[in-house]
């Protein structure tokens, strides 16, 4: 299997580095715009490839034609963030345009519909450009998503009940951003509602402060954003995720970004909503059972999307 990791940044460089150690893999390609800097960053891989214990697959890189029979490229390349940097949707209107010309590129070489995984933010506006770009199938177009959000959630919960974060089933959708939603009438901590989990023998005193949760989590990248310049490892584990149930058919259900949203009504943008991924990508959509507030809140959070969309098409 093939994979080109489109963009050397902070989160391009790390999502490759943990390719290499994919012993599943045959090639891996490092593309970028500055093909120097790519190429000398495949010769300092190759270097250390001597030193490697266990075989790795075949490095190289350079400019957009190496995309070429790729079976799943990652999406990572972006503008720069301002010095201000407070809200994803600040580099909407740079990155839709950076991204338009580089599909533009790598359409030529994208012939055999592979799996494309966007990270860049805004990632569901990123997301949805790809899904109309006719590059590829829609259902093998997955933006990350609220799987970072769902990840901080049920370890911020699993952290509250001294469990592990494995035990608690937080889903997060909607956007990958401000609005994000937390389903909580369908969150379970070890099987449990969370406030049945909270009031057993051992835990009658125990008050779940969900606001204060759901705040702490969306503000968790920013917290690091401020403290180290970037995020990266989070995000690079659940590309690697992703790829792997692709690569293993796991059928794992993931809260992605998707495009794929007739079964909530909503169509002309991504969001994040739980789906079933394996070996063809997103197998199917799965319609969460909210409340009227829950359903009433990822509306809001659709139309965010919806006029971020509206704002870059008209040029605003």
């Amino acid at each position: 299997m093939k994979i080109s990791v489109l963009g050397n940044g902070h989160v391009g460089s790390a999502v490759f580095e943990r390719l290499k150690q994919m012993r599943e893999l045959s090639e891996i390609m490092l593309i970028g715009r500055n093909e120097d800097k790519i190429l000398g960053e495949i010769e300092d891989y190759k270097d250390a490839e001597v030193f490697d214990i266990l075989p790795t697959p075949k490095v190289d890189g350079g400019g957009y034609e190496k995309i070429i029979n790729s079976d799943i490229i990652v999406y990572t390349i972006s503008m720069a963030a301002p010095a201000e940097f407070t809200r994803r949707d600040q580099i909407c209107s740079a990155n839709i345009k950076l991204t338009n010309e580089i599909i533009e590129k790598i359409r030529p070489y994208c012939k055999n519909d592979p799996f494309i995984i966007v990270i860049t933010n805004p990632l569901d506006v990123i997301t949805y450009q790809f899904s109309k770009s006719g590059l590829t199938k829609e259902n093998r177009i997955i933006g990350t998503g609220t799987m970072l959000e769902s990840a901080r959630l049920a370890r911020r919960i699993a952290y509250f009940f001294d469990i592990s974060p494995r035990s608690v089933y937080a889903p997060v959708v909607g956007e990958h951003g401000s609005s994000a939603v937390t389903i909580w009438s369908v969150l379970k901590v070890s099987g449990h509602d969370i406030d049945t989990y909270a009031s057993n023998d051992m835990m009658k005193s125990v008050k779940i402060e969900r606001v204060f949760l759901e705040e702490n989590m969306k503000k968790q990248g920013w917290k690091i954003q401020t403290l180290k310049g970037n995020t990266n490892h989070g995000v690079v584990s659940i590309v690697i995720y992703i790829i792997n149930a692709i690569i293993h058919d796991t059928k794992e259900i993931m809260n992605v970004s998707t495009s794929m949203l007739s079964k909530y009504g909503y169509t002309e943008f991504a969001l994040s909503v739980p789906c079933i991924i394996g070996a063809g990508g997103i197998r199917d959509v799965i319609l969460l059972k909210m409340t009227r507030e829950e359903k009433e809140e990822l509306d809001k959070s659709a139309e965010v999307l919806r006029n971020m969309i509206r704002c870059v098409q008209i040029g605003l």
